[in-house]
C-alpha cells in the first residue's frame, strides 16, 4: 500500500478521492438542507390557514375563559386526527398557557416570528421559523392565529411536522426526495471516482513510461527514448528528455573519442620521444666508449646527429606547449592589417633551401593590388610554415609545391597544393587530429610529429575561420583557408591610433 502512495498516480488518486468525498458530503448536506427547507416551506405554505381554521373550533371552548381540561381534551383529539402537528395556546405576551400533556421545556415563545407570520401576505418568503416548546434551542415551521380566551387575547400556535424532522435519519426514512438525493450523490461519487481514477491512470501512463525509460537509461540502456506526442507538457518533457539523452550519448561518444585520442597521444608522444632519445643515448655512449680511438670526423658526425635529435625533441616540446595553449584558449591574438602576399613570399624564401635539397619545385601565384588582411601576423606565418613544410614532406623529388593567394569579395583565400602521394579517403577526416598519421609505420624519418596541422587548424579557429582539405591518392593535396580583408573601418581605427 505504501508503494502505491509513493507513486504520482497513487498520490493524485488519493487527493482526488478525498476532494471528491468532501465535495460529495457537502453536496449531500446541501441537498438535505435544501430538502428540509423545501419541506418546511411547503408544509408552512400548505398549512398557512390551519391555525385559523382550528381557532374556530377552539373558540367555543374558550368563550368563558381557559378550561384546561376541556382544552386538553380538544388538543388531544385534534392531534389524534393529525399527528403531524403540535398545538399550544399562547398568551398575548407569548407565554404558553396550555400545552396539553406535552413535556415542554420553554415557558414562552418569541413573538417576533409569530407577528411576522400573521402580518405577511400570500407572497411572503417562507419558511418563517418559530420556537419549539419541546426543545430549548430549536426552531420549526408553524402556523398561528389570534384567539380570544374569555376576556384575554392570545394565539393558537401550531408546530408543523412534530418530531418528524428532528433528525436526518428520520428525514431519510420518510422522504423520498431525500433518499433520491443521497442515492444520486453516492452514485455520482462512485461513477466520477472510477472515471477519475481511469483518467488519471491514462494521464500518468506516459509519465510511468517516461520513468521506466529514464531508469533504464540510468542503468546503461542509452537507446531509450520516449514518445513526444501529443505536444502537451508531458510531450514537451519527453522531447526534452530525448534531446538530453541525445546530448549525453554524443558527449559520451566524444569522451570515448577523446579517451582514445588521449591514449594514442600518450603512445605517439612516447614513440616520438623515445626514438630521438634512444638515438642520442646511443651516440653519446659510443662517443664516451670510443673517446680516444674515435676519429674527429666521425665524432663530429655523431655530434651532428645528436644535435639534430635534440633539436627535433625541442621542436616537439615547443609544438606540444603551443598546441596546449591554443586548445586551452590561453592565446591572445594581436590583430593587425598586413600584406598577405608579402608574408607568403617571406615564408617561401625560408623553405627554398629545403625544396632544392629535395629537388622539389616551390612556386607561388600572387595577384597584384591585393588588399591587406587582418590577423595575427606571427600566427598566420606559423600556419603557412606548417602547411608548406607538410607539403614538402609528402612530395617526392621532382614534384611541385604551389602557394596561391586569390581575391574574394570580402577576403583573401590561400591555397597550399602539392603533387605528393595524397591522402586516402578514410584518413582525410583525421588529418587535423593531434599526432595522426596515415602511415602507421611511424618511422621517425617518414614524417613530422603529426602536430603541425592540428596547430594550423587551432590558430585559424582563433581567427574565426576554417581550414579545408582536398586530396586524391597519388595526385596530391590542397589545403585552403581565408582571412578577412581590411575594411574602411579597420583602416580608420588604425589611423586614429
Amino acid at each position: 500500500m505504501s508503494v502505491i502512495f509513493r507513486s504520482l498516480y497513487g498520490r493524485v488518486a488519493a487527493i482526488f478521492l478525498v476532494l471528491l468525498l468532501v465535495f460529495s458530503l457537502g453536496q449531500a448536506l446541501f441537498g438535505l438542507r435544501s430538502a428540509q427547507e423545501f419541506a418546511q416551506e411547503s408544509d408552512q405554505s400548505l398549512n398557512r390557514r390551519l391555525a385559523a381554521d382550528l381557532a374556530e373550533a377552539f373558540q367555543p371552548a374558550l368563550a368563558g375563559g381557559l378550561d384546561p381540561g376541556a382544552v386538553g381534551t380538544l388538543m388531544s383529539n385534534m392531534m389524534t386526527y393529525n399527528p403531524r402537528i403540535e398545538i399550544y395556546l399562547l398568551g398575548a405576551d407569548g407565554e404558553i398557557v396550555s400545552a396539553g400533556d406535552k413535556p415542554i421545556v420553554r415557558n414562552e415563545i418569541a413573538l417576533d416570528p409569530l407577528l411576522r407570520f400573521l402580518g405577511s401576505g400570500a407572497d411572503a418568503r417562507l419558511p418563517i421559523l418559530g420556537d419549539d416548546p419541546l426543545h430549548p434551542d430549536r426552531q420549526k415551521p408553524f402556523s398561528a392565529a389570534p384567539l380570544r380566551m374569555g376576556e384575554r387575547s392570545g394565539y393558537l400556535y401550531l408546530i408543523l411536522g412534530g418530531e418528524q424532522y428532528d433528525s436526518i435519519a428520520a428525514m431519510v426514512e420518510d422522504s423520498y426526495i431525500v433518499r433520491n438525493i443521497l442515492f444520486f450523490v453516492a452514485g455520482a461519487f462512485v461513477v466520477i471516482g472510477l472515471a477519475g481514477l481511469i483518467v488519471f491512470f491514462l494521464l500518468t501512463k506516459r509519465l510511468r513510461a517516461m520513468s521506466l525509460a529514464v531508469r533504464a537509461f540510468e542503468e546503461g540502456d542509452f537507446t531509450q527514448r520516449v514518445s513526444e506526442h501529443p505536444r502537451d507538457e508531458i510531450g514537451q518533457l519527453g522531447a526534452a528528455f530525448n534531446d538530453m539523452a541525445g546530448r549525453v550519448v554524443e558527449q559520451m561518444e566524444q569522451l570515448r573519442r577523446e579517451d582514445a585520442m588521449r591514449r594514442e597521444l600518450v603512445a605517439n608522444v612516447s614513440h616520438d620521444l623515445r626514438s630521438p632519445l634512444s638515438s642520442v643515448q646511443g651516440y653519446l655512449e659510443t662517443v664516451l666508449m670510443k673517446d680516444a680511438a674515435l676519429p674527429p670526423a666521425q665524432r663530429r658526425k655523431f655530434l651532428r646527429i645528436v644535435l639534430g635529435n635534440v633539436r627535433r625533441l625541442s621542436k616537439l616540446v615547443d609544438e606540444l606547449f603551443e598546441l596546449t595553449k591554443l586548445e586551452a584558449k590561453q592565446l591572445k591574438l594581436s590583430l593587425e592589417p598586413f600584406s598577405l602576399p608579402e608574408l607568403v613570399q617571406d615564408v617561401l624564401m625560408k623553405f627554398v633551401p629545403t625544396a632544392k635539397s629535395r629537388r622539389i619545385s616551390l612556386k607561388c601565384k600572387l595577384h597584384r593590388n591585393l588588399p591587406f588582411v587582418v590577423g595575427d601576423i606571427a600566427l598566420i606565418e606559423r600556419v603557412l610554415a606548417n602547411l608548406i613544410e607538410n607539403a614538402l614532406r609528402h612530395t617526392d623529388p621532382g614534384g611541385e609545391v604551389r602557394v596561391n593567394v586569390d581575391r574574394l569579395p570580402a577576403s583573401l583565400r590561400v591555397k597550399v597544393s602539392d603533387t605528393g602521394c595524397g591522402i586516402a579517403p578514410e584518413h582525410l577526416p583525421h588529418v587535423f587530429d593531434r599526432f595522426y598519421r596515415g602511415d602507421k609505420t611511424r618511422s621517425p624519418d617518414s614524417g613530422g610529429s603529426g602536430i603541425g596541422l592540428a596547430i594550423a587548424k587551432s590558430i585559424l579557429e582563433h581567427h574565426e575561420t576554417e581550414i579545408s582539405v582536398e586530396s586524391a591518392v597519388d595526385r596530391g593535396t590542397t589545403f585552403a583557408f581565408e582571412l578577412p580583408a581590411e575594411t574602411a573601418e579597420v583602416k580608420l581605427a588604425a589611423n586614429l591610433q
